[in-house]
């Protein structure tokens, strides 16, 4: 998760969600399969990004095919790529990794005074 949003899930942890607490009506996880349970209706996740060296698109995939047919919400996600530690871009596997971002549909764009990314959705 991005430094400017690392303290978001702790937030989310400590909110006042009345009779909806989390685990209930709301569950909160990590970008992942294992993550998935049965009775999730709708999945957000919340900036999800690749960093340096590391490329979130495993995980993402693992968690969209868990998902099944199930909403896959993404709010300002960076799915571009990333320099590898060389400041060159990593050509492995990029065609696959942009025929996945591909599969998700722009449905809202957040307008800020700083460019952010887009809200995708993926049905």
């Amino acid at each position: 998760m991005p430094l400017a949003l690392a303290g978001v899930r702790r937030i989310l942890e400590m909110m006042d969600w009345g009779e909806d607490e989390p685990g209930s009506f709301i569950r909160l996880g990590s970008i992942s399969a294992a993550d998935v349970a049965d009775d999730d209706d709708v999945f957000i996740l919340i900036a999800p990004q690749h960093i340096t060296g590391h490329s979130i698109q495993p995980s993402l995939v693992a968690m969209c095919e868990a998902a099944g047919t199930r909403p896959v919400i993404i709010i300002n996600g960076r799915l571009t790529e990333v320099p590898s530690a060389n400041n060159v871009m990593s050509v492995r596997g990029r065609q696959e990794r942009l025929e996945f971002v591909a599969t998700f549909q722009q449905v809202y764009h957040f307008r800020c005074r700083f460019p952010l990314p887009p809200a995708f959705v993926r049905h």
